[in-house]
Parts: C-alpha cells; sequence; structure tokens
C-alpha cells in the first residue's frame, strides 16, 4: 500500500513540472485575433505584439515566408507580411513562450494544485500511520 501511495504522490508534482515544461516551449502571439481571417483585433499597451507596432485592424498574410495559419512552432521573432490599409508591409512578430503571456495565472495554478497535494498527501500518509480500526469515518 505504501508503494501505491508514493506513486499517487508523485503524480501531481510531475504533471505541475509537466505544464510548466510545455509552456516554456509553445509560442503564442499576444494580440487579441480573430484566428480565422487573421485580423488583429487589438494589442494592449504593454504586449509584446504592440512593441513590435502590431496595430488594430492588422491583418496577418504570411509568417516566415508561410501562409498565416502557419505558424512556427519554435519561439523566437519572424518577419511578417501585414497588410494595413491598401498597403502590405513586413513586421517582425514576436512568439514568445506561453508562460511568458500567462505567467500570473500559471503561477497561481501551480500553488493551488501543489498545496492540494501536499495537504492531501500528508492526511494520506498519517491515515495510514494509524493502526486503530474504525467503522465509521
Amino acid at each position: 500500500m505504501g508503494g501505491l501511495l508514493i506513486f499517487l504522490a508523485a503524480i501531481p508534482p510531475l504533471l505541475a513540472g509537466y505544464v510548466i515544461y510545455d509552456q516554456t516551449r509553445t509560442p503564442v502571439f499576444d494580440a487579441d485575433m480573430d484566428w480565422d481571417s487573421g485580423t488583429v483585433l487589438g494589442a494592449a499597451q504593454d504586449s509584446f505584439a504592440n512593441w513590435a507596432g502590431f496595430m488594430e485592424g492588422d491583418v496577418l498574410l504570411s509568417v516566415d515566408g508561410a501562409p498565416y495559419p502557419k505558424w512556427p512552432s519554435v519561439v523566437g521573432n519572424y518577419q511578417a507580411q501585414v497588410r494595413r490599409g491598401g498597403q502590405v508591409i513586413q513586421l517582425e512578430i514576436p512568439l514568445v513562450p506561453m508562460a511568458k503571456v500567462n505567467r500570473p495565472s500559471l503561477l497561481n495554478a501551480v500553488i493551488v494544485a501543489l498545496t492540494f497535494w501536499g495537504v492531501g498527501s500528508f492526511l494520506l500518509w498519517r491515515r495510514f500511520l494509524q493502526y486503530v480500526a474504525r467503522l465509521f469515518f
């Protein structure tokens, strides 16, 4: 029974670590967009998209030479063709790690999950140390 407890107790920290690892490797563009048409609906004042020069109404035509829906799978800066008004311009599109954009909510989720995991593991460990058999809990 102790081996099963150790196995079950190891799962939540491993899952939390995997989520953090996955979000540090997943590229994301941090502007509000209509993902079907590639139209930028807005870029927050402190976002990477605003820093790169994206404005409301811009339409992404291509990213790194590939048509719009094709995104590079690696974090970095890429050349993008953007239609602004009636002209096509070149901008550098920053694809940043998802963890950078989601940092507050990711940190909050990991803290809550690991707190519940720690309390639950401690209570389960204490339960198995009791040698008194009870009929009703």
